[in-house]
């Protein structure tokens, strides 16, 4: 487990596409550590990443979303702290709790503008539906960030 409760650390968010269809990997980047999240067209987490990143720009914490890589899930964790303009994040194991992988406070602002600017960037550039889902409603294209993105501009 990698905890720093003191500092604010800087998140950064990378999303890539191999060749294999179906998975989409979600490289997450901060201080010390690097972990991916591989994403599964089966249980596409995206709806509910943007919502989990709506509850947290918008203070509504605790708060969680679960990302199913088909059999192992990484929970994201939301949790308020004194100072408004943070928070305590966690990613967990799904099934063990107590396996933490990432225990770190952020910017509200910081770690959710991270997602939603890699968000727009990769689905307008690298992006390639034919390599992602066979169902259009699971299509990334037509994921709404217009609420996040006012709650962004908000914040601001």
């Amino acid at each position: 487990m990698t905890t720093n409760t003191c500092a604010i650390s800087t998140l950064q968010v990378k999303l890539s596409q191999g060749d294999h269809t179906g998975w989409i990997d979600i490289h997450l980047c901060t201080d010390d550590v690097e972990l991916a999240i591989s994403a599964s067209d089966v249980f596409s987490p995206f709806q509910d990443l943007a919502e989990f990143l709506e509850n947290v720009i918008g203070g509504r914490m605790p708060c969680e979303c679960e990302v199913d890589e088909e059999g192992v899930v990484k929970r994201l964790n939301a949790m308020p702290l004194e100072n408004l303009l943070v928070f305590q994040f966690r990613l967990c194991d799904g099934d063990e709790p107590s396996a933490v992988f990432i225990d770190r406070v952020f910017d509200r602002r910081q770690f959710v503008s991270a997602f939603y600017d890699e968000l727009v960037d990769f689905i307008a550039t690298r992006y390639r539906a034919d390599k992602w889902t066979s169902f259009p409603v699971d299509d990334l294209k037509r994921l709404d960030l217009e609420k996040l993105k006012s709650l962004l501009i908000a914040a601001s």
